[in-house]
């Protein structure tokens, strides 16, 4: 969600500075007659301003270290400040945040010193902007409010209602829309006093996405209309155009939301105007693909645009757009855009038996998405180092101050023989503490070793077992294949075999990867697995389905194991309703019944003898499919109900103890 907001941020502060190029030709060619004083240093630093809204970060450094080697040397600390703002930008722009946030706060104490308010209002709402990107919210908001504050105090109408904007998007992105409204409505409060149109408008973008999230289509459609009255009116097509990509965003939402309603038919409805709404941003949009921002937003939008051609199964127009917004994302080294491209291509290949185009996409798709997670642990990594340096330097402070009191304390002869029974008691309370600290972590260490062991004798048994066979089985058809080939005998039938292995080799895989994704550990996660995967068999055969979950399932937390297997029964259990139930609807309900987690999964299709399946005699089901759901609830302690009747459907209930 986050990513999808900033990614609209992006947009409105590419949009905003588009017109500012010939103004950057400009006075690149007039510095070249100034002389070294301080209207040169402005110059330096209004150029370096304009080039960061027009995206362009590169000749940022150049100018930004020439504005500070000559502010240093005129003694001019407001350049000075200006120039460690922006180099401060183009250390963000790198990911680079540990050294962004130097420069602002060396910036910041300059402002102070100096007494500049405004500049000390411009360094707080880059602060915060920082520690937003980093997924900071403690602190985010701590440099907003301040930020607020300070505009207040300037009487700054503007950047209050920056302020309240800011402040209402990062509540969004914590998933906070009551607040998120609050500070949005506020914002729009200011917008309208100023008469600032385009303020008014980015602010109604800030609101459709708090509706988006809440699932208020209609307070959305609202808030995207008036916006787009006001572009017009203003005839700026750049900003019609973002009102069209609003409107596709809605139209695209509201497609994802239906099928749990079993309305196929107008699921199709609402992707075909969101991709008519796409159509219209590329037709109102000026491209100048030449600028990175306008990369950006075309492989953003061509990713959105294959997304749905996959819902709509025009699998040709997906690979086509997904294919465009690579380029694109390549141009630009979009990381997050690359990874979502290549987990759609190799979707893809997947559904069309293309399985060696599949493996190389779904090897380019964890590639990048390593990447993005290697440098989100770097970041946190000096982050933790810089809180440890912070927590040293208080703890010597703390440490002279307890060393001055120690020394006071002596010239009191009377508490001299407490002061050393308690050192000495201290002593032995931190001599037991600290064994008793040992202990526990050794413990916990063990504990710990066990269970990555455990778990990795796991996976290796899973590995070997479904992974071995199913690779053995390719080898084997391979052979066969081959002779087949050199006898001149019809192979297809076998070649077919190895690319239905094949598939079957990345599903398994797919699946031991997620259980054991750390971020995969919450019901919700689990839940919106098996929606993406009922879609994703159950719609192409034209079979209705309803997912329901009761707000009490949501709360639930399983281990890994339990995850894991839930799904797998899930799995099987869809696959087997497509294969042999011959039914139109499907009713998928997760709830919390007597304490015990329940999954009940019921078709209408043809039914079978459950009887002679040996219900209730304590045998284990023939099949393959049934049996693997057998041992996978007993694997978790679970119990697994199959009852079915010739003509009257099936209806499958797991039952499991939390």
């Amino acid at each position: 969600m986050k990513t999808i907001l900033l990614f609209i941020s992006i947009f409105l502060y590419s949009m905003s500075a588009y017109t500012q190029s010939r103004e950057i030709d400009s006075m690149q060619k007039v510095l070249q007659t100034y002389k070294d004083d301080t209207n040169k240093v402005n110059t330096l630093n209004e150029l370096c301003n304009l080039l960061i809204l027009n995206n362009n970060i590169k000749p940022v450094s150049q100018y930004a270290n020439q504005a500070l080697r000559l502010s240093g040397k005129l003694s001019f600390t407001r350049g000075v400040a200006k120039a460690h703002e922006n180099i401060a930008t183009v250390f963000s722009s790198n990911g680079d945040y540990t050294k962004s946030l130097q420069n602002l706060f060396t910036a910041l104490q300059i402002w102070q010193e100096i007494k500049d308010k405004e500049g000390v209002e411009d360094v707080y709402l880059k602060i915060a902007r920082v520690h937003s990107i980093q997924n900071n919210p403690p602190e985010t908001f701590r440099y907003y409010f301040l930020y607020l504050k300070a505009a207040d105090e300037l009487n700054d109408s503007a950047g209050v209602m920056t302020a309240h904007s800011e402040i209402g998007r990062e509540y969004t992105y914590q998933e906070d829309f009551s607040n998120a409204l609050k500070q949005f409505n506020l914002a729009l409060q200011y917008a309208k006093n100023t008469a600032s149109d385009f303020g008014t408008s980015s602010v109604y973008t800030d609101i459709i996405g708090a509706y988006r999230q809440i699932g208020d289509f209609q307070k959305a459609f609202e808030a995207a209309d008036k916006s787009l009255k006001i572009h017009r009116k203003l005839k700026d097509l750049r900003y019609i155009a973002f009102d069209y990509l609003n409107i596709a965003f809605i139209y695209r939402d509201l497609g994802d939301k239906t099928p749990v309603s079993n309305d196929v038919e107008n699921a199709k409805k609402y992707y075909l105007n969101a991709l008519a709404n796409f159509f219209e941003f590329q037709n109102h949009y000026p491209i100048n693909d030449t600028t990175a921002s306008d990369k950006g937003n075309l492989s953003a939008t061509y990713a959105e645009i294959g997304n749905i051609y996959i819902k709509l199964g025009n699998f040709i127009n997906a690979k086509k757009y997904y294919d465009r917004s690579i380029i694109y994302a390549k141009e630009i080294r979009w990381w997050d855009n690359l990874k979502s491209g290549y987990d759609g291509l190799y979707f893809l290949d997947s559904a069309r038996g293309n399985y060696s185009e599949a493996l190389k996409n779904y090897k380019l798709f964890v590639l990048y998405r390593d990447s993005i997670t290697n440098k989100e642990n770097i970041a946190k990594s000096e982050n933790s180092r810089l809180q440890y340096e912070f927590d040293k330097k208080q703890d010597s402070t703390k440490a002279v101050q307890t060393k001055k009191d120690a020394l006071a304390a002596t010239e009191l002869k009377n508490q001299k023989l407490i002061r050393n029974f308690s050192i000495s008691g201290a002593v032995a309370v931190l001599s037991f503490g600290g064994y008793s600290l040992y202990r526990y972590r050794r413990r916990r260490k063990l504990q710990s070793q066990q269970e990555m062991l455990n778990e990795r004798l796991r996976i290796s048994r899973e590995l070997h077992d479904d992974m071995g066979s199913t690779l053995g089985s390719i080898s084997i058809y391979s052979e066969v294949a081959k002779n087949r080939s050199v006898k001149n005998e019809n192979a297809d039938e076998v070649i077919s075999k190895i690319g239905i292995a094949s598939r079957e080799l990345i599903e398994k895989m797919s699946d031991i990867v997620w259980s054991i994704n750390p971020n995969n550990e919450s019901f919700e996660q689990l839940q919106n697995r098996m929606q993406s995967f009922a879609a994703m068999i159950l719609t192409p055969q034209g079979i209705q389905y309803n997912f329901m979950v009761d707000d009490e399932a949501k709360e639930i937390q399983l281990t890994t194991a339990e995850r894991k297997n839930i799904f797998l029964i899930f799995k099987e259990a869809i696959y087997n309703i497509v294969k042999y139930a011959d039914c139109s609807k499907v009713d998928i309900k997760l709830s919390i019944e007597n304490r015990q987690f329940e999954m009940i999964i019921r078709d209408d299709g043809k039914g079978f003898d459950s009887l002679s399946f040996g219900e209730g005699r304590g045998e284990v089901y023939n099949g393959n499919g049934l049996k693997n759901m057998q041992t996978r609830a007993g694997d978790i302690n679970a119990q697994l109900d199959i009852h079915s009747v010739i003509n009257e459907g099936t209806a499958i209930k797991l039952r499991l103890k939390i």
